[in-house]
């Protein structure tokens, strides 16, 4: 299966950390130029066949197909990236809050001689 490699994590915290390296080689951009990612690949010695994973998430999709165009089996442009990002939320931590039950609003009114008994004020 084609996303098998997604199960182990270091291979996807791989790919994902890219970004960092692309921004601080080539500056902010939405998108990458396939020789930019490649060289990025290159140099973490990324197998061939995850090439289609790191191209998907940081170039566009023209520059996916022409990439891929050539390439026997290679998946959807879009269900690589939708594979992704759903494997990404089901590693993502739950947010966990501590959430305080709230006080209750509601008002216990008090009589004008029960509140000021209660002070220590009132007839004496």
């Amino acid at each position: 299966m084609m996303f098998k490699w997604l199960t182990k994590k270091s291979s996807l915290n791989t790919i994902i950390g890219f970004r960092r390296e692309l921004v601080q080689r080539y500056g902010q951009s939405s998108v990458f130029t396939p020789e930019q990612v490649l060289a990025i690949c290159d140099q973490h010695k990324v197998p061939q066949k995850y090439l289609f994973f790191a191209i998907a998430l940081y170039c566009s999709e023209d520059d996916y197909i022409a990439f891929a165009k050539d390439k026997p089996n290679s998946p959807d442009y879009d269900e690589i990236r939708n594979k992704v990002i759903a494997d990404i939320m089901k590693r993502a931590e739950p947010v966990v809050t501590n959430k305080v039950e709230p006080k209750s609003s509601a008002h216990n009114p008090q009589s004008n001689e029960s509140a000021a008994s209660s002070y220590g004020l009132g007839a004496d």
